[in-house]
């Protein structure tokens, strides 16, 4: 039970006076405003125990589950966290400048966890659909308890060339525990909604920067709380024929960004420049710059 946080005692909002904590659980375990502890033979009747906090078989809807007894089958009920990562740098709708870089490199940082104390072994980062994966530097701010229990999340990062973003639609990745839990390629529906955990996407889009230079352009799925944005709402506004708001890509030969990079790092070129040699690539660029070489 716990009564303060950071060594500041608990707000409101966070279950003040009293809360439960259990490492490793999903948040609906972890009784804000404890007021009394029953012991009980039996299992909770609240509604939102028995109703929600579970994840029930892909093909059952909130009328069959109903109807058949889905509910009330505590096998179902969610207890611990699954594996999860999130990517946190590149941020939301930030550029990586491209053209006028004086870096070759540029570092992809995130973090993971995952329930019941499991320890997150590896995270990686793909930049080619999840052909090909570079694996990441895990740091750890803990360690394990005296029964090799790993309860906090970790920080990861790698350095990805520059030049692997060029032709990448996205980034993506995704994470493995102890128990060899991995995070699945795609959402896998169920009623509640809960326990999404598939790769961390970012998408990438070649746009100009406010000084007009060729640049990068990162979109999460989804931005923090209720505030709109990121390219799973757009997606979802395009199934519904509703157009989201415009972007402007530019798709370019690789082979223009080499000497960028390697011969003239501090040299800016002006977006209409590119844009005026932009064009899809050609099977030639493809064999000459082959993604794998890219990434690895």
């Amino acid at each position: 039970m716990q009564r303060f946080t950071s060594a500041e005692v608990l707000t409101p909002d966070h279950g003040y006076p009293v809360r439960v904590i259990i490492p490793g659980g999903i948040g609906a375990r972890m009784i804000k405003w404890l007021a009394e502890i029953v012991v009980s033979d039996t299992e909770s009747d609240n509604w939102y125990h028995e109703n929600d906090n579970k994840v029930l078989p892909a093909g059952v809807d909130e009328e069959r589950a109903a109807k058949e007894g889905f509910w009330l089958n505590p096998d179902f009920a969610i207890n611990e966290l699954s594996i999860q990562s999130i990517i946190t740098s590149p941020r939301h709708s930030e550029l990586i400048p491209l053209a006028a870089s004086t870096s070759t490199t540029y570092t992809v940082k995130g973090y993971a966890f995952s329930g019941g104390g499991r320890k997150v072994i590896t995270v990686e980062v793909s930049l080619d659909g999840g052909n090909t994966w570079l694996i990441s530097c895990i740091t750890r701010g803990e360690e394990p308890s005296e029964y090799g229990k790993h309860w906090c999340w970790v920080f990861w990062q790698v350095q990805v060339p520059l030049m692997s973003f060029i032709a990448a639609e996205e980034l993506r990745c995704r994470a493995v525990d102890s128990s060899n839990n991995a995070q699945p390629e795609n959402l896998l529906w169920n009623v509640t909604g809960m326990m999404s955990n598939s790769h961390f996407r970012v998408k990438l889009q070649l746009k100009a920067d406010r000084a007009n230079q060729v640049a990068l352009h990162c979109e999460h799925p989804t931005k923090n709380g209720v505030e709109p944005g990121g390219w799973m709402e757009r997606e979802s506004l395009s199934l519904q024929g509703i157009k989201a708001v415009s972007t402007v890509s530019v798709q370019f030969d690789l082979g223009m960004l080499t000497p960028l990079h390697f011969a003239a790092p501090n040299k800016a070129i002006p977006i209409k420049k590119l844009a005026a040699h932009a064009r899809p690539f050609s099977e030639e660029v493809r064999h000459q710059h082959p993604l794998e070489q890219l990434v690895c």
